[in-house]
Formats: C-alpha cells, structure tokens, sequence
C-alpha cells in the first residue's frame, strides 16, 4: 500500500491491524544523502564509525519509508505480508513550524531517479512529521497564545493590559492608530455596528434567532479593498484593538486562512458571553488538532515503538539513525547513548546483513 498525506490515516488503521499478532516488521529507508565529508571505513573504531555516519543522518533526509508486517500462519506453515510504502517530507504546517532544511548528495538522487523513484510524490504529497519535543513546543505556543488572547482591555478603565488580539497575539500596549487609517476603521466599525444593532423581534422562533445570532460577515466582503493590503498584520491588529475596544463583549472576532493563498481573511461574529467561551474552547482545540495532525509519520513510529514488535532491516544503522534523528528525537552525541536511545524506542532489532557475516551462517 502507498502511503501518502492524503491517505495517512487509512494506512494508519491498517498498520495497526496488520500489528496485531505480527511476527515480526521489516523496514528500509531511502535518503537524500548517505554520507557526509568523512566516510566511514573498515579500520574505524566503532565510536569513529557513529560519529562519521551521525553526522550524515542529520545532513540529509529520509523521504521514503518502507514497512513490512510478517504473520506466521502456523497451520500453513507459511508468512503472510502486509507491505506499506510511506512517502515523507517535512512540510511545515504553520509559520512556528521547524522549517527543515532539504540538502541531497546528487549520486543519492541519481540512484533514486534510475530505479523510478516519484519525486512528486513526496514534495508534493509527502506525510509531515514532528519530533515529540517539537510537538510539545507548538502545544505550549498553542497554550500561550490561547491565554493571551483571553486578556481584555478596557480604554476607559486605563488597564494598561493588551487588548484580546486573538490574531496576531501580542502582550504589547495598543498601537496608536494612523491620520490615514481611520477612516478605513471608521468604515469596519460601521459595518459591525449594522450586525450588532440588528434586534430580532418576538415573534421569531428561537431557531431564527439562533441563526441570526450566529451571522458571520467577512469583512473582506465588507470592505473592497485589495486583498494583499487589506490583510498586512499591522491592519489585522488595528482591527482587532479597535473592535474589541469598542465592543468588549457581544462580538467575536476570527482569522481564517484564504485558500490557496498564505493569507488569512477576519470574520466577526454575534455572540453572548458564553457563545464566545464556545468559540474560544473550540478555537483551541481545532489548534491542538492541527498540532496532532502535524505529528504526522512520527505515529508511524510511535506504533511501532508500542507494538514491541521485533524489527528487522538490512545493513540498517542508516535507517535506524535517519528513523530516530526525523521522528524521535536528535541523535545523541555518543555510541553508548545511541544505543539506550534505539533500545528505549524499539524492542528486538536483528540486522541481517550482520547475522549473514557471523557464525554460524557465514561459511569460510
């Protein structure tokens, strides 16, 4: 099965069947780069040989990830496969991102290009991935900026606190708001009065009501202005002081990314005190979710990892340093490290290439 973003969380689902009573897993890995300035050599000691290989695994990439579960049918006397082929690139999902940079060896991609390798798939439909501490630094961002964006201001009062900047978030003063500006505020804030101001009269349902509470207007739509102007951060912070100032309660302002675009358009909505709360908790969800969803290929792993399945490979220190460096964690600095890391991540490791060298297998 090929696995893409598209498709990630089918073959998740599968994978977690197929590791269910598995035997055992076979995995192999392809890079970017194999090697860095010092290539390991037969008279390396072993320390030498990690060293040399460590810092090729965090030069270059892996962007492909091939996982096979055998189950023994004890009946038939025979292995049943379950091959998954994972296309991976690290595609950053918002701006706080780790924005990873792509460095290749030019004999790597050649070997790839010979055998048909899909490039496009993986730039173009590759399967994110974090790091669990990458994970839980964008959770802890996420938090934060939740928590900033629930400080209110009131200009009357003279708090001195920012106002509820739900996008961008900032624990600055309020900005003094531009001669040539004003009257573009001026024009936001009479489009917000109109919403506000509506009243629903007794004789509608509730359900009308409800609807008529719950009325977005786009400002983009309100307001005819060229898009890229319109949406500079600085007029984004403008709109949201001046709102929240204005209207401490009774409105809740959202960003929503344009389509297609890298820019983001803002909704006002009428809401109660309590609606607002709703909107908030759900807003903070939808952002641990998209950090989830960012974690990507590392739940390959972390499956792995869980399943205690014995793991197989050939010649495959490559493939457990560039497995561990994307998806784990930075690869420690010595052997002995390495080694409690790989440990602490999976269970049994059997490479064949080792087994095929020693005895009794190999014959002299």
């Amino acid at each position: 099965m090929e696995v893409t973003r598209h498709n990630f969380k089918e073959g998740c689902q599968l994978l977690s069947q197929a590791l269910e009573n598995a035997s055992f897993v076979a995995i192999d890995g392809e890079f970017t780069g194999l090697h860095g300035i010092h290539k390991p050599n037969q008279f390396d000691s072993l320390e030498e040989r990690y060293q040399k290989l460590r810092t090729g695994s965090m030069d270059f990439l892996l962007v492909q990830f091939g996982l096979c579960v055998f189950k023994y049918d004890g009946a038939k006397s025979r292995y049943t496969a379950y091959p998954f082929n994972f296309y991976v690139f690290p595609r950053p999902v918002n701006r706080h991102a780790p924005d990873i940079r792509f460095r290749c060896q030019s004999s790597s991609i050649d070997f790839l290009a010979s055998h048909n390798f899909d490039f496009n798939k993986v730039f173009r439909d590759g399967i994110p991935f974090l790091t669990n501490m990458e994970q839980e630094r964008l959770k802890d961002l996420v938090l934060e900026r939740h928590s900033q964006s629930e400080v209110a201001y009131n200009p009357v009062g003279g708090t001195g606190k920012s106002p509820k900047f739900v996008s961008p978030a900032t624990n600055k003063a309020p900005v003094d708001v531009p001669e040539e500006e004003k009257e573009f505020l001026e024009g936001i804030c009479n489009d917000v009065e109109n919403l506000y101001g509506q009243k629903e009269s007794q004789s509608e349902s509730s359900t009308v009501q409800w609807v008529r509470l719950s009325e977005t207007l786009s400002l983009i739509k309100m307001s005819c202005l060229n898009l890229k102007h319109f949406l500079q951060c600085f007029k984004r912070k403008l709109i949201y002081q001046t709102i929240y100032a204005k209207w401490p309660t009774g409105v809740h302002l959202e960003s929503h990314p344009v389509e297609k675009s890298r820019l983001q358009s803002i909704c006002v909505n009428r809401a109660s005190q309590e609606e607002k709360k709703k909107l908030d908790k759900q807003k903070l969800q939808n952002a641990m979710d998209e950090v989830e969803e960012a974690a990507g290929f590392a739940k390959v792993i972390q499956m792995l990892s869980s399943s205690k399945r014995t793991i197989v490979g050939h010649n495959m220190m490559l493939d457990l340093m560039h497995t561990l460096h994307q998806f784990s964690g930075t690869l420690p600095e010595t052997l002995a490290e390495f080694k409690s890391m790989t440990n602490a991540v999976f269970n049994k490791i059997f490479d064949t290439k080792v087994l095929a060298t020693a005895h009794p297998i190999k014959v002299k």
